[in-house]
């Protein structure tokens, strides 16, 4: 049986609302974008994709359970243009943990790098995230 010593602080619920935009990186279409969202120590979870836009709309809800003494200094977000074979990384952008953590809730949005010290905006990505105690 496994046991663990750390004891559930709380939920984290994010909702990746949309995006608007976003810089184009298929040659003949529009984006074909979706997002890849985790914490510093748990496994990424992702939104469907939507097809050929640069604005897109997903009103997905993720929820990630907080432990006592875990790392998670930062909310991750990775927006991606899925092609055929592989995917483009369009940009990307972290929140703080302790941002979301010292308000009931937050609705924000944040402005999407491809590297991190690239000036230029990639696009925005709209996002709520929500700190649930236990």
């Amino acid at each position: 049986m496994y046991t663990t010593d750390r004891k559930p602080e709380g939920v984290l619920l994010v909702t990746v609302i949309e995006a608007k935009k976003l810089a184009k990186k298929d040659f003949i279409s529009k984006n074909d974008p979706y997002v890849e969202l985790w914490l510093e120590d748990d496994s990424r979870q992702t939104t469907r994709v939507i097809d050929n836009t640069n604005n897109p709309l997903w009103n997905s809800q993720f929820t990630f359970p907080i432990e006592e003494n875990c790392p998670r200094n930062k909310v991750h977000f990775r927006v991606f243009d899925q092609d055929y074979i592989g995917k483009d990384l369009i940009g990307e952008a972290s929140v703080e943990f302790e941002q979301v953590a010292d308000a009931p809730s937050m609705d924000v949005w944040i402005t999407l790098r491809n590297r991190k010290n690239e000036k230029k905006s990639q696009g925005e990505l709209h996002v709520g995230l929500e700190f649930r105690a236990s």
